[in-house]
């Protein structure tokens, strides 16, 4: 069935999709460690922003909506 999908072509053998995979797994590697970052710098900002606006409110300085 997979071979009348294929054109009866041979399939690759596995040495060679991991050759060509292996670039694509370590670029995939960086990308997560720059959403990593990029994630925890959000979560960050959010509590600063959750904090300051408890300030505003404790201190009768809420901001027009």
């Amino acid at each position: 069935m997979i071979r009348e999908l294929l054109g009866r072509e041979e399939l690759p053998k596995m040495d060679t999709r991991k050759k060509e995979s292996k670039p694509l797994v370590s670029d995939r590697k960086a990308g997560y460690i720059d959403y990593r970052s990029a994630q925890k710098e959000m979560r960050e900002i959010v509590v600063v922003k959750g904090n300051i606006d408890h300030l505003f409110i404790i201190s009768g300085c809420e901001k027009d909506r």
